[in-house]
Parts: C-alpha cells; structure tokens; sequence
C-alpha cells in the first residue's frame, strides 16, 4: 500500500510503500485517503499525518504491526497572522495489523547450517543440500568473507553439483520466492 497517495503529494518509491492487508488498505482509503482527496480538490489547505510501525519480525523480515493517519483542514488565524491545524472534523484511521502467516521456510544461504532447511528451501536432494554447505565452508576456510552472491548461485550450483538445467527451475523459484536470501 501507499503510505501517502500520489494524489496527496506522495512519491512513486519504495520508502512510501509498505505490504500490508488488502482491507487495510481500502479502510485506510476509505476513512482518511478519501476524504482528503475530495478536500484538496474542493480546494481545501490540509494537512495530513501518517505514522507506520514495524513490529512484527516473522521470517527475518520486518513487517508493520501498526498504522495511524489523519488529517484535518487548516484554518487562517487573524490574531497571530499564520495558519494553524483544525483540530475539530478530523477524518483518523488506526489500526493494529496482524503478523503475516508465512508458511515457507526463508533461509540465509550464507549462514544456514541444516542440510534439511537448504532441501526444503531449495527444492533439492539433502546431498546436493550437504554439497551446497560444504563448498560454501572450504571456501570460507580459503577466503574468510566468500559468500554465494544471488547474481552467479544458480551458475555456480549448476557447475560444480549438477548437470546443467536440471537446478535452474528450483534455484530462480527459491529466489523468486524469496525462500532464499544471500
């Protein structure tokens, strides 16, 4: 979801989006987005507040657990010569969102230490799973910052374990899917 509209002056990038539920999205539209819009093309002065958190941590990742949006109008202040929020008629949204249910298992392909997660994550035999490990540890024993890199995995799981084309489906799912980070 936007956390600003771009009808509300919010940038098109990454640091104004957050995943969250569909129904937060359109309560959050309806209840506070909305409103606003309909305000600032009546030709309203508004100002607008939204404030996500990120509580959650499920599968490495941080997730939002909350979010809070108002606005309101401004109005002219005579005495003071300057504009100050209306805090009466104020449209607000808050709601507390759930973790996300993930059911796959996410793995650090440079830390895991399981054969069995790296089989569940990948998709392949435990033994290829085991290789994977072992490659990984002689060349850390060589070089202590060698990491598989997401750009040549898949090539270099080919190459050193597997006849060629036969990983390649489960390898770009995995990363795909995000079951798998570097």
């Amino acid at each position: 979801m936007h956390i600003i509209s771009e009808q509300l002056g919010g940038p098109a990038v990454n640091t104004n989006l957050t995943p969250a539920p569909s129904w937060t999205n359109r309560k959050f539209y309806e209840k506070v987005e909305a409103p606003a819009i309909r305000a600032l093309n009546h030709g309203d002065l508004i100002w607008y507040d939204v404030s996500v958190s990120y509580g959650h941590r499920v599968a490495n990742k941080k997730f939002i657990d909350s979010l809070s949006a108002k606005y309101g109008a401004y109005e002219y202040d005579g005495t003071s010569s300057s504009w100050k929020k209306k805090t009466t008629n104020l449209a607000i949204y808050n709601a507390k969102i759930p973790a996300p249910r993930i059911s796959q298992t996410i793995i650090n392909i440079n830390r895991e230490i399981d054969k069995n997660e790296i089989h569940r994550a990948l998709k392949v035999s435990k033994s290829l799973a085991e290789k994977i490990i072992n490659y990984r540890n002689q060349q850390k024993a060589i070089n202590p910052s060698f990491k598989y890199k997401a750009l040549n995995f898949e090539a270099t799981i080919n190459t050193l374990f597997a006849p060629r084309n036969i990983l390649r489906t489960n390898i770009n799912e995995a990363i795909t899917q995000g079951r798998v980070h570097f």
